[in-house]
């Protein structure tokens, strides 16, 4: 076990909890080690690049400096860097972001309006032009409309139909 050395030689009990840099002061200079932490949506892929060793471990036993990870549920990774015989650890975390899961009807008018509204995410688009959960349109023909739902960065879109039949 390495302990945390403060410029002054002795032990520095507050930078043993900095997760994502951790340095340290040898006879020799310093070795700071670094990892990006980093958001994803559920279901895509993130990198993992560390910094300032001359060799890595991750979990799982990659020696790369850099990883891909797919996780599907929040998630730490951790890693080690060597400098010869000083060996530091510092934990990357990748948290998951779930795509909206959205729901809208397509609906059937003789003429008029028609209000579409879209519901499971935090925030919307639709392709009127709409940033609301609901659009109103007025097709004369059928017509498709797109909403794109957001939770954060993660999007889902869906296809809305309107048809318009002929009045009797």
């Amino acid at each position: 076990n390495v302990g945390v050395y403060a410029p002054n030689g002795g032990v520095d009990p507050y930078m043993a909890n900095n997760y994502n840099n951790q340095y340290f002061t040898l006879n020799s200079g310093t070795f700071a080690l670094g990892v990006n932490s980093a958001s994803v949506c559920n279901g895509f892929s993130v990198i993992l690049t560390a910094t300032g060793a001359l060799s890595y471990t991750w979990t799982g036993g990659s020696n790369a400096s850099s990883i891909i990870v797919s996780p599907s549920v929040s998630t730490n990774y951790t890693v080690t860097g060597s400098n010869g015989s000083c060996n530091i650890s510092t934990v990357s975390t990748v948290s998951v972001v779930n795509l909206p899961t959205l729901s809208a009807q397509s609906q059937t008018i003789c003429n008029g309006s028609a209000t579409l509204t879209a519901s499971g995410a935090s925030s919307y688009s639709w392709s009127t032009g709409s940033t609301a959960s609901t659009a109103i349109v007025s097709p004369s023909i059928t017509s498709n409309y797109t909403v794109t739902g957001y939770n954060g960065s993660c999007s889902s879109s869906t296809l809305v139909t309107v048809s318009v039949t002929s009045s009797l």
